[in-house]
Order: structure tokens, then sequence, then C-alpha cells
């Protein structure tokens, strides 16, 4: 989760030795709060660099995930907000050597510059393989549905209502959930 207020441009979160050729990775902000990633062997040449078109909303927690799978292609990096796979602008696509380097992994900035100031970060995690579309769905809508719960008041927002009320649906309502399971099944037999 990330909530920014002053400071929109710079590295969320990093493990880049940005003193030898950039090699690393960051999950990155730039042009007033648009996230996206580099993964690097040697800045710019041997490199991916992938950015959303949209920014992070000021002062509102934002669900942020990315996801790479490995290919070394920016087609295998994937920016979601809030759950939702997010348009990207490809700004390097040619990674061919490795990325390892021997810099620890850093909040806020890389190993030695790019710092983000006033910048929220909650609930950071690292996983050992690409998450499904679903998955990433699920991480970013059920703390906001709690959260939701525990802050509604007696006068929600028509928003707040339909987020509770599709979350109701995809979490809880197992008829709604077997149901949707079934049309998928469908729509993906009529494609074959």
């Amino acid at each position: 989760w990330v909530r920014l207020t002053d400071s929109k441009d710079g590295a969320l979160l990093a493990r880049m030795d940005d003193q030898h050729d950039y090699r690393g990775w960051d999950l990155w902000l730039e042009g007033g709060g648009k996230p996206g990633a580099h993964i690097i062997s040697k800045w710019p040449e041997d490199a991916l660099k992938v950015v959303a078109n949209k920014a992070i909303e000021a002062n509102r927690w934002t669900h942020v995930c990315i996801t790479y799978d490995g290919s070394s292609k920016a087609s295998g990096i994937t920016v979601y907000m809030d759950g939702v796979r997010q348009p990207v602008g490809v700004q390097a696509d040619k990674l061919k050597s490795t990325i390892r380097t021997e810099v620890p992994l850093k909040l806020g900035q890389r190993s030695t510059t790019s710092p983000i100031e006033r910048a929220g970060l909650q609930d950071v995690r690292i996983y050992g393989r690409a998450l499904k579309p679903e998955e990433v769905k699920a991480l970013g809508s059920a703390s906001r549905l709690a959260w939701l719960l525990t802050t509604i008041g007696e006068h929600p927002s028509e928003t707040n209502r339909e987020a509770l009320y599709n979350g109701w649906l995809s979490y809880v309502d197992a008829q709604y959930q077997k149901r949707t399971a079934a049309l998928n099944t469908l729509a993906e037999e009529e494609t074959t």
C-alpha cells in the first residue's frame, strides 16, 4: 500500500546499486506519482523499464502491485493499482544479463539516491513468483473492504456501498462464486 503527499518521484523500494550501472530492481514513481519498475543489469543498454500511464492519487492509500514473470521482456512486467491492471509505457526493453547485486533492499530510496519523502508504505510483500491477476485483486480488495467496514458509518457513499457489495459477492456469497466460475468456464470453452 502506498500513500503519497508531497513527493511523487523516486524509489519506493529498491535493491539497486545506483553507483554501479544501476544494477538491480526497484518499484519506482515518476511523472507525478506514476508507478513502474526498473529491472537492470546496466542502464540503459541492458534493462527493462515500464511505467503506468496513471498516477497514484495523492492523500489516499492505494494498493500497488508489480509482477514480473522472469522473461527478460518488458511485456513480462505488469503494474496493478487497487487490483486493476494498468496500461503502461515501455521505456526500456532489452535485458540480457544478470541483475544480481550485493546491495541490500531499501525502503524509500535506492542504495544511495532517489529518495522519496513523506510517502507512506504499508504491508510490503515480495513473492518468489508472479502473482495471478485474481490473487492481486484479492490482496488489494480484502484489506480495503476490511477498512471500509470499520469506517463506513450510517451513510456510505455510492462508491463505498458498491465496493462492499462487490466484495460480498466475490468473497462471501458461495452461490455467486460458483455461478461466476461456471460462466468463466463456458466463456473459455467458446474461445477454444
